[in-house]
């Protein structure tokens, strides 16, 4: 076997490398589906001192930059949840406000 094969061999795999970093990158792929539609939603309940509240969440995804790899993205998400929940000690007389 010759001596200058396994050297050579490796100066070669480590040029690929820094020759595939000199390509120029693809362009960001575009969405399929438009800005105004919602990009995740949930429905839940939360259950926490005896009140029951059911949420929605919707949320979107604003981009601000994209590389090759990553991407920076504000994340929106609206929530909505009801429920009412009154102390259990309640005197006639108090001022006592809901929760």
């Amino acid at each position: 076997m010759n001596r200058l094969l396994v050297p050579c061999l490796l100066f070669t795999l480590c040029l690929s490398p820094a020759a595939r970093a000199q390509r120029p990158a693809p362009p960001p792929p575009e969405s399929s589906s438009p800005a105004w539609l919602p990009r995740g939603a949930m429905v839940g309940t939360s259950i926490r001192g005896g009140a029951v509240a059911p949420q929605v969440r919707l949320n979107w995804q604003v981009p601000f930059y994209r590389g090759r790899r990553d991407s920076l993205s504000l994340l929106i998400e609206p929530m909505a949840a009801y429920t009412v929940a009154f102390p259990s000690t309640l005197d006639e007389d108090d001022d006592v406000p809901g929760t």
